[in-house]
């Protein structure tokens, strides 16, 4: 029973007794051998009832659901879509050859997975279960195609469906007759929740205290009374529903967990802090069914907004440069009641180290940041971000993560080799091996590709007061941040000068720093003109470690930002 849980990604966890017994693996259960000409293998049945629900063969020892099985739980396998008029054929022995097949596809539908089969007409009813031949996930007109798409172990009115030994077949139920629990995403909920069996054995997720939705910016001001919603069940085909006052509380603890456990580096743009904390905090439940556009905010400026309402945290900035410069702390009482929970990424791979730190203590903070592309579109609508907005290189890393997981291009076989697909493939992303690629080399390939994004960058300066920090804001402006040259002058009478150029983009006024390299050199500066927009530092003597120092120390200017030019040609001309 764990074994086949772990197959098909059920939460064990969350699964009452009652709910197994009734949807899954019944109280008592026989098992016989089977063998033909071609395979054999073993037949799971319902004492009670005498239908088959689960069978095995011997080159394989997945336990596959039978139909019975699989018209109670229809979520265990992703389902292929067919005509009605072909599903006559397959009943007949026939495969589902690649035009039966009737797009858009699920992303697990690719090579070699165990999918199910339904009519378009009945969608939740299976009539069939095989193995895909193809990557239908890859596929949308498959009109033009040919060939086998599914090859079917088991269909509607077979010798495994009729194994009672009745003169007629159970009769395909229709979709209405079928008593559809939660689906995988909604079993992943419960597991992020306190649970309990009622007395006719459904499952409900109980009221929690810690939950209770008090950040809903109307309801909050207004006194209105705000109860934890639960799954509520719907009167259509679909069961289960996630409602907008439950998505919103799952985005609302995120900011909780990331607030309470993240580390994070203010100040923060907004879509780092969403892409790289909130998503990270968020169970791990379905982006289909859980996701900002789910919430009564839709946007995430609204949403940190009214984040910011009940003083989770603070921002500064407008349009596309807003920045979280404060975040609650642990007299906030939604931070000293946070219990951790599961989330979609385990904590300790959280935090990265990120060539564009912001400290507020920092004198100079430089933002590296990537404006989208029009090859990049698809790849942002498929994860519904926004593509009219900057990215950092970590926000994109992190996206392209969460879209290699959310499509499934891992090879089962080796994790660290993806598929290919259409999205990657326009965004410059090559494979060695046709569409394959190792995993690591894909970040690159992109970041690479300058049809992906268009490069920009901002420079912002604080000037140190004796109780603050007053930033000067930089522009926007394109490209890659300039570079700070420092290097040795050779003058006459064979003196040597160390000369620093290329301030003014880091707002570095010139008398101020020969004014401390004055002192921490002990020489003598001076200071000229290259041109009408620029100027040079000169401090007598060699002092490259020096000026280093202090500009990394002083101003906080990393070393990648620091150009070392013409040491090496300055010392051999001495040495003549």
């Amino acid at each position: 029973m764990k074994a086949t849980i772990t197959d098909y990604t059920l939460p064990e966890l969350s699964l009452s007794s009652k709910f197994l017994e009734q949807y899954l693996f019944p109280k008592v259960i026989e098992k016989a051998v089977f063998k033909t000409r071609t395979v054999a293998g073993t037949i799971y049945v319902d004492k009670n009832t005498g239908k088959p629900i689960w069978f095995e063969t011997r080159d394989s020892k997945r336990l596959r659901p039978t139909l019975y099985t699989l018209w109670k739980s229809p979520y265990l396998l992703p389902i292929v879509h067919t005509p009605a008029d072909v599903v006559k054929r397959l009943i007949n022995g026939a495969d589902l050859m690649i035009p039966g097949c009737i797009p858009p596809f699920d992303s697990e539908l690719v090579e070699g997975a165990l999918v199910s089969i339904s009519a378009i007409e009945s969608p939740k009813v299976i009539v069939a279960i095989g193995y895909c031949e193809v990557n239908l996930a890859g596929l949308t007109n498959v009109s033009t195609l040919s060939g086998r798409g599914v090859k079917i172990i088991h269909c509607y009115n077979d010798e495994l469906f009729r194994i009672e030994q009745k003169l007629e077949p159970d009769p395909l139920p229709h979709d209405y007759d079928i008593t559809l629990p939660v689906d995988k995403a909604k079993l992943l909920v419960l597991l992020q929740s306190q649970q309990s069996e009622d007395d006719d054995g459904s499952i409900e997720i109980l009221n929690n205290n810690k939950r209770e939705h008090e950040i809903n910016e109307n309801k909050d001001e207004s006194g209105g009374d705000n109860k934890t919603k639960h799954l509520n069940h719907s009167d259509d085909e679909n069961g289960y529903q996630l409602s907008v006052e439950d998505v919103d509380d799952f985005f609302i603890r995120a900011v909780v967990s990331a607030i309470a456990q993240d580390k994070l580096e203010l100040p923060m743009n907004i879509s780092t802090f969403i892409s790289a904390h909130v998503l990270e905090n968020l169970p791990p439940v379905s982006s289909d069914i859980v996701n900002m556009k789910k919430t009564s905010w839709k946007k995430p400026l609204k949403f940190l907004q009214a984040m910011q309402s009940v003083k989770l945290l603070k921002l500064k900035g407008k349009g596309t440069n807003v920045m979280i410069t404060e975040v609650a702390g642990k007299e906030h009482p939604k931070i000293a009641n946070f219990e951790p929970y599961r989330t979609v990424k385990p904590k300790k791979n959280r935090t990265k180290n990120r060539e564009n730190t912001v400290s507020p203590d920092s004198v100079i903070n430089v933002f590296q940041l990537y404006s989208p592309r029009s090859c990049t579109r698809e790849f942002f609508n498929k994860l519904d971000e926004n593509f009219d907005q900057y990215y950092e290189a970590h926000d994109i890393h992190v996206l392209l993560d969460t879209y290699i997981r959310k499509f499934h291009l891992p090879l089962p076989s080796d994790r660290k080799i993806i598929r290919v697909d259409e999205s990657l493939r326009n965004m410059g992303v090559k494979g060695e091996r046709g569409n394959l690629v190792k995993r690591n080399c894909v970040y690159s390939m992109i970041m690479a590709h300058k049809a992906n994004f268009q490069p920009y960058y901002k420079i912002e300066n604080a000037l140190l007061e004796e109780n603050s920090i007053t930033r000067t804001k930089g522009k926007l402006r394109k490209g890659f941040p300039p570079k700070i040259n420092v290097g040795l002058e050779l003058k006459i009478g064979r003196k040597v000068m160390t000369a620093i150029s290329g301030l003014e983009p880091y707002d570095i006024e010139p008398q101020d720093l020969a004014a401390i390299l004055k002192n921490k050199c002990s020489g003598s500066t001076t200071i000229s003109k290259l041109d009408d927009s620029q100027a040079k530092v000169s401090v007598q003597g060699s002092h490259i470690q020096n000026v280093q120092e202090v500009l990394t120390k002083k101003y906080s200017i990393k070393e990648s930002w620091i150009n070392i030019l013409g040491t090496r040609r300055i010392h051999n001309r001495m040495k003549r």
